[in-house]
């Protein structure tokens, strides 16, 4: 269910809050393509605007001006083109694998790799937006590698509880050893 339109005007006044009126307008066709693309859960954590494209020359995008915001749930690149025409793909958290900005004398750029998707290149960033967005985009990375460490760590924990109890069953005669071996490879997935 899309999210509600008072809700992304304000994240987007707060995610920008030094975009100056010029900017502002300037990206206000991205910002109603948000009203399609947010769901109700999500939320603008940052965003910034610059000169856009994904680096798989396959994908059929060009270069182009948008915006790019990060959620809570993934990264998403709006283009509203001239004469109706949209652009918009996301990329989820867990489909990012790091996050890089260089900055010049005025401006900066931003470059995201994905895990087997495309990556994108974002330039002609206010170099004092860059480092917010990618601190967002960051937090969002450790905390999703964190998860993903404890989910290994709770499942490699449960497979030597469940190995433990096999090994007791068999000194109690309860399985034979080839019993025991073949569960342990199964469990081990070997």
């Amino acid at each position: 269910m899309p999210a509600d339109r008072q809700k992304i005007d304000q994240q987007w006044l707060q995610a920008a809050p030094n975009w100056r009126p010029f900017k502002q307008n300037r990206y206000r066709g991205e910002h109603d393509l948000l009203y399609d693309v947010l769901q109700e859960d999500e939320n603008i954590e940052a965003m910034v605007g610059g000169m856009f494209s994904p680096e798989l020359k396959s994908s059929g995008w060009s270069r182009r001006a948008g915006i790019i915001v990060a959620t809570n749930h993934r990264v998403l690149f709006l283009d509203k083109g001239m004469f109706g025409n949209k652009e918009v793909a996301d990329m989820p958290y867990v489909s990012i694998e790091t996050v890089a900005y260089s900055t010049g004398l005025f401006m900066a750029g931003i470059k995201i790799t994905g895990r087997g998707t495309a990556n994108y290149q974002i330039e002609n960033v206010a170099k004092n937006e860059v480092q917010a967005f990618v601190d967002v985009v960051r937090t969002h990375l450790m905390a999703k590698n964190i998860a993903a460490q404890t989910t290994n760590n709770t499942s490699a924990h449960l497979v030597a509880d469940e190995i433990e109890k096999l090994a007791s069953l068999m000194e109690r005669g309860f399985l034979t050893s080839q019993e025991f071996d073949a569960k342990k490879k199964q469990l081990l997935e070997i």
